[in-house]
């Protein structure tokens, strides 16, 4: 089957671990798509699980990685994750971006958040030809944009790019086709947890048995921003 992307969890890999896997697939792949090259720094717009797996993912290749969020928690969690400088979203983004990145500037921002505000910051930190991938859906139930990402005078003239992270092959190709399909980055990440080069024990924050399922809805809705992994024991 073509489409079998099924990978095996080594022994000594948690399962509430392993369960977030495809997450850090999302992370992976915006910086590949980003073109992250070694000795280049990333800043990651919104910290939910996604945003964590980037910061997660980023610091593994060796990025110097700072993280914008909007809660204490998950600040202190993208430090736990990799993260080498964290600040609240507004909290001076511009100056917060330069004192980070030096002379060299922004070389890749991840936007992991639908707000249109993310998108903002991102350009707002952007220097010329930053790289801006979206790992989200900006302004999805929101109204219409409130600046246009195409501004000239952001977009044209510091020659920005806009790259979307949606997609990894599901076929299996060979690897001298391509490389990384779905089922070889599970395979290379669990591999990594499995020899503990990473770590997600910060971000898993809950435990349910499955007949709580309600609860565990009801936390999400509630939109408590302590509650970031969410695991279901289906024993």
């Amino acid at each position: 089957n073509s489409y079998d992307v099924l990978a095996r969890v080594p022994d000594g890999v948690l399962s509430d671990q392993a369960a977030f896997t495809h997450l850090l697939t999302l992370g992976f792949n915006a910086l590949h798509r980003g073109g992250y090259r070694f000795g280049e720094n990333v800043v990651v717009v919104g910290l939910g699980v996604v945003g964590l797996g980037a910061v997660c993912m980023s610091r593994l290749a060796g990025a110097r990685v700072a993280a914008i969020g909007n809660d204490r928690l998950r600040l202190e969690t993208a430090r736990a994750v990799g993260a080498d400088e964290t600040w609240s979203a507004g909290d001076d983004d511009v100056q917060r971006a330069a004192a980070f990145a030096g002379e060299e500037g922004i070389d890749i921002v991840m936007v992991c958040t639908d707000a249109w505000s993310a998108l903002r910051t991102a350009i707002n930190i952007s220097r010329r030809n930053t790289r801006i991938v979206v790992l989200a859906f900006p302004g999805v139930g929101q109204r219409k944009a409130p600046f246009d990402p195409f501004e000239p005078a952001d977009f044209y003239n510091r020659s920005l790019s806009y790259t979307a992270a949606s997609w990894m092959p599901a076929d299996d190709y060979p690897p001298e086709y391509q490389r990384f399909t779905v089922k070889r980055t599970y395979r290379y990440l669990l591999d990594l947890m499995a020899r503990r080069r990473i770590d997600l024990s910060p971000i898993v924050t809950h435990h349910f048995p499955i007949s709580c399922i309600k609860e565990a809805l009801d936390l999400v809705l509630s939109k408590n921003k302590g509650a970031i992994g969410i695991v279901f024991d289906w024993k």
